[in-house]
């Protein structure tokens, strides 16, 4: 999660609320509520604009069980443009360490993520926003005498890195198309939808796996189209996003070919033969993706003569 901060009494926190793709998202406390007390609910309340007061909007109860929690967890999804990845937390695990720990200071360690914090009733997204707008909110603990305020929030698209493209090739051994994009400054982008389409065909969104890289304030993308095919000529684009689900710049264009000239297919198995009944020199060859083959060319030269010449062609 993109939010980190300390609470402890009353005091005014500029990451406690911050502008999302479907509203603003407010956090709540350091300390895990529980059914059992001390801090049994969150109490949530905003105020817009000029007004002077603040009025009750959300309140968020401990979360009693385990089910409820991981429902909790699937229906974070709806609150970001993109699907997140669930499958790969290990709720069972989380939610016991949570509770036993009781404070977030433990799902720093194990899951911080945004479905976790939605998972414990930690994170609540205010989607009844006007872009445009400016709020603040107030977030009281229901059994213990804790609260806080947030910075005033503007409802308004932040400004987020711009990917830049950097380079490409088709991995002919995996068979798939790997992309290079890096992002520079505050904000940069934590997952990415991959768009391609061939020829005359339309953009569609393709499988792609990402992996990253930081090096220094610079964090390097390397997208991998997972069912990219030889011998094509794709055009690609992507749409980054940041935890919040908030969109960066699309990135422009990329016209990338599925074989090039360092991988092409070679000739194996390179036999050379002498025929001395015919006076001639036998060569033979196999091709791994002959299919792939255009065309083909023999060049010859001998040991006096630099250079080579052609001598054969198909």
């Amino acid at each position: 999660m993109i939010i980190c901060m300390q609470l402890s009494a009353q005091q005014s926190l500029p990451n406690l609320a911050r502008p999302g793709a479907k509203g603003i998202f407010v956090m709540t406390g350091e300390t895990i509520s529980n059914v059992k007390g001390p801090v049994t609910a969150y109490r949530i309340e905003r105020k817009a604009g000029d007004e002077k007061d603040y009025r009750l909007v959300a309140t968020l109860p401990a979360v009693a069980s385990v089910a409820d929690f991981k429902k909790n967890v699937a229906q974070s999804n709806t609150w970001l443009p993109f699907v997140q990845d669930l499958a790969s937390l290990k709720l069972d695990s989380i939610w016991n360490k949570a509770k036993a720990g009781g404070t977030l200071n433990v799902l720093r360690a194990t899951g911080y993520s945004l479905p976790v914090l939605a998972g414990f009733n930690m994170v609540w997204l205010d989607e009844k926003v006007t872009p445009g707008k400016t709020y603040q909110y107030r977030i009281a603990a229901v059994g213990d005498n804790y609260t806080a305020v947030s910075f005033p929030v503007l409802y308004a698209r932040p400004v987020m890195a711009a990917l830049q493209y950097e380079r490409g090739l088709y991995n002919q051994p995996q068979h798939n198309m790997q992309l290079y994009w890096t992002a520079t400054g505050n904000n940069k982008p934590v997952f990415m939808e991959l768009f391609r389409k061939e020829n005359n065909g339309q953009f569609a969104k393709v499988p792609a796996s990402v992996s990253f890289l930081s090096k220094k304030d610079t964090v390097e993308y390397l997208v991998k189209d997972t069912t990219a095919q030889p011998g094509r000529l794709y055009n690609y684009y992507i749409k980054a996003y940041d935890a919040l689900g908030n969109i960066a710049p699309l990135t422009d264009t990329v016209l990338m070919a599925s074989l090039d000239y360092a991988q092409m297919p070679m000739p194996q198995q390179v036999k050379v033969i002498s025929d001395s009944a015919l006076h001639a020199i036998n060569i033979s060859w196999q091709l791994r993706s002959a299919a792939l083959i255009k065309s083909l060319t023999l060049y010859r030269s001998t040991s006096t003569v630099k250079g080579f010449e052609q001598v054969a062609a198909q």
